[in-house]
């Protein structure tokens, strides 16, 4: 008996938690502990579009007026001019007691920043951090952090009125009502936004309160109080945000509902006329001078000036495989859409997505059978699918004109997402066990939303830490390379022995400044392959664009780590060449470089190399086999002659099959001569492949086709001639001894015979 009245004592226990004033406060302070974690993790304008947000609160906090709707391409100019200016407005007060003449250094530009990029390594950081005048949070720092708190408080009011919106619809359950408001208070990605100068705080806020409004109305029936109030809170979302003006729809639908049950279509008419004249009577003024000034009330045009990224408009196709990023980015992509959270935080969300949506079906099903008392919720369940329907479609309609689906935009719309979550997800469970996804899925979310601003959040925007010479590791390859600008690239080392065509090369540069830096340097790291064909190249400023040459310390020395995509139509095997310079932006101007006995290097020193091979062993059946082994390194399994009958004068090519039986720490040099009676007749000395596959990147067991053009001297006499074949080193020209096919004791193998017809 006791085991069985246990769970009936922690539900009565999450019950009175649910139906008491406590368990939303309690929800409330959590969400507001974590919303600072999220401020303080994220750092400054690392939120999108927060520059442009912020400049436009400063713009009103300096008296400055209205921002004109400038028409260019480049987002840092266009800002958010076309955004409506409530949000704004109620910013400037919050710091119009702030000195924040100091914005232009906070708002220096990454030259080499990734945003929408979640795939790029490092450069995550759209401007520079940690560079002199960006160490305290006083001035613009100041500024942005208590604009971080309103959008903190807005947000938190949200909250607030989402579980006052779900009591309304599951009055009978304070546990699922609660669930409702915790879902959105957990959501990582809410979170993230809401600790962030971003107008969608407000637009979210006053469109749950619309929808409150709607449902409370639905409930009581209609007034002129009632529509008087609702037109306002419409008015002022569309003061807010373009969007405002969806929420005509569900109000539009719940009159629609409200008049059908009274049979009194006159109700409908002057409720929808009152509602929407009081919205337009607030807001109209916005787009009127917007017509009247630049003859584009909304402005659009501006808009898709400014951040357009489709060279063509997407498919309806295209549009729905891309629903995935938006899903993805609703619950929790960070940064400026290029931090990702862990795999597993997307797929748990994605099947409690998918489980939902099944729920939400079953239930409207079960209601809908239940006859006309329950028929309200499903008016009402259906008022709030409209709803998000239409922010759907608005989603949908931006990534058509403009950039790709990003799910902070169905923010506006997340209480009703958070309903029909908690709805689907119980109505999937027997009713004695529906609590358990309710419970579930919530902490789910609790416990996701702390980890991600220590675990995915902060590092991308770490500095490097300064390490000392007694730290540096064993396997460092040292350099000494000096630039002209006071910079000193010490040493290499790479983070594979070898790299396949498609992988990332990872480089790890140690630098050290040798004085004070005045100005930002970028670095460069460029790998060659056959020919000098580029395979692959990475430009950032050091520390993953986090650490700017311009903040450093003078003799300070950090581990510079780079990641080099290796392309994918590359020629293997090669020694791939790694290059490594400094410039500076704008115009590109190099640095010149001197080595460690102070000679000139140039702009672009060659560091050392790294063995890029076949993903899949090439096959290797030599036409003539042979079994000759040299040095008990290398076995010579055959060879192919283009010919076995030419004039003098005439090239020979030689294709030899190598397969490694020992690891080469030496270059070797291979020949290939043509002797006869009279001696040599034509001889080929080189590395590998023409030199580009050097013995010492050779690894253990590989195979190789090793092509050698060789031309018969003009005067070789006619006759019989044999190749010899073998390697030696280049300083002292001594050979490895070949042993096998009858040649104990010789330094080389025998191949052919070759027929020398004359001139």
């Amino acid at each position: 008996m006791e085991k069985r009245s246990q769970p009936r004592k922690r539900a009565n226990c999450i019950s009175r938690l649910a139906e008491s004033r406590w368990g939303i406060v309690c929800v409330l302070v959590l969400f507001v502990i974590l919303g600072l974690a999220y401020g303080v993790a994220t750092p400054v304008f690392e939120t999108p579009d927060e520059p442009w947000h912020f400049l436009y609160a400063k713009r009103l906090a300096d008296g400055d007026g209205l921002p004109p709707l400038t028409f260019s391409d480049d987002p840092w100019e266009q800002g958010e001019a076309h955004q409506p200016p409530l949000y704004y407005a109620l910013s400037a007060l919050a710091i119009s007691w702030v000195d924040t003449g100091d914005w232009q250094v906070w708002m220096q530009r990454n030259p080499h920043a990734a945003p929408g990029a979640p795939g790029s390594f490092g450069n995550k950081n759209v401007v520079l951090h940690g560079i002199p005048g960006t160490e305290s949070w006083a001035g613009t720092g100041l500024a942005v952090h208590l604009l971080r708190l309103l959008s903190l408080a807005l947000s938190a009011l949200t909250v607030w009125v989402t579980h006052e919106l779900m009591k309304e619809l599951f009055p009978d359950d304070p546990v699922i009502a609660l669930s409702g408001a915790v879902i959105i208070a957990f959501n990582p990605q809410f979170l993230f936004i809401s600790a962030a100068v971003n107008n969608d705080s407000l637009i979210t806020l006053l469109c749950s309160v619309a929808l409150l409004v709607i449902i409370r109305g639905m409930r009581k029936g209609l007034s002129l109080r009632w529509a008087t109030g609702l037109g306002l809170v419409i008015g002022a979302a569309m003061l807010t945000k373009l969007g405002g003006f969806g929420l005509l729809v569900p109000a539009w639908l719940s009159i629609a509902w409200l008049a059908w049950r009274e049979r009194r279509w006159q109700t409908f008419v002057r409720y929808a006329t009152i509602v929407a004249c009081i919205a337009m009577a607030v807001s109209a003024w916005w787009y009127v001078r917007n017509l009247v000034l630049f003859r584009d009330p909304l402005g659009m045009r501006a808009l898709v000036a400014a951040f357009r990224t489709h060279d063509r408009t997407p498919t309806l196709l295209e549009l729905l495989r891309t629903t995935g990023d938006a899903e993805i980015s609703f619950w929790g992509v960070f940064g400026w859409m290029n931090v990702l959270a862990g795999e597993w935080f997307y797929v748990v969300v994605r099947v409690l997505g998918r489980l939902s949506i099944l729920g939400v079906g079953i239930a409207l099903v079960r209601w809908w059978r239940r006859g006309r008392v329950v028929s309200e919720r499903v008016a009402k369940l259906l008022v709030l699918g409209a709803w998000m329907l239409v922010v759907l479609s608005s989603l949908i309609s931006w990534s058509r004109e403009v950039t790709g689906p990003q799910g902070r935009l169905l923010f506006p719309a997340i209480t009703s997402v958070a309903a029909l979550l908690i709805m689907g997800l119980s109505a999937l469970w027997p009713d004695r066990s529906r609590r358990i996804p309710v419970v579930a899925a919530p902490l789910f979310l609790l416990v996701a939303a702390a980890i991600m601003p220590f675990a995915y959040i902060s590092p991308p925007y770490e500095v490097p830490p300064i390490i000392a010479a007694a730290d540096l590791p064993a396997d460092l390859q040292q350099l000494n390379i000096t630039f002209d600008n006071g910079i000193r690239l010490v040493g290499y080392r790479v983070g594979q022995e070898s790299v396949v065509p498609g992988e990332k090369l990872d480089v790890y540069l140690y630098w050290q400044a040798l004085d004070s830096l005045d100005d930002n340097y970028s670095v460069f790291v460029h790998l060659f392959g056959r020919g000098r064909e580029s395979l692959g190249q990475v430009d950032s400023y050091p520390g993953k664009g986090n650490y700017p040459t311009g903040a450093w310390e003078p003799d300070g020395m950090i581990c510079d780590h780079y990641r080099v995509e290796v392309a994918e139509d590359a020629l293997v095997p090669t020694a791939g060449r790694i290059e490594v310079g400094l410039y500076r932006l704008p115009g590109y101007e190099n640095v010149p470089a001197t080595d460690g006995q102070g000679c000139d290097i140039g702009t672009a020193p060659d560091i050392g190399g790294v063995r890029i091979g076949p993903s899949q062993p090439a096959p290797c059946q030599p036409p003539c086999v042979t079994a000759v082994v040299f040095g008990d390194r290398v076995e010579l399994m055959g060879y192919h002659l283009s010919h076995d009958a030419l004039i003098s004068g005439e090239q020979l090519s030689v294709t030899l099959y190598w397969r490694v039986t020992q690891v080469f720490e030496q270059d070797y040099t291979v020949f290939v001569h043509l002797v006869g009676e009279d001696g040599l007749a034509g001889q080929a000395d080189s590395q590998p492949l023409q030199g580009e596959y050097p013995t010492s990147f050779w690894m253990l067991g590989e195979t190789l086709k090793d092509e050698h053009l060789l031309e018969v001297y003009p005067d070789a006499s006619p006759g019989q001639y044999r190749l010899e074949v073998g390697l030696y080193l280049l300083e002292d020209g001594e050979r490895l001894v070949a042993s096998g096919e009858g040649d104990h004791g010789q330094d080389y193998a025998v191949l052919g015979p070759v027929e020398v017809l004359g001139p």
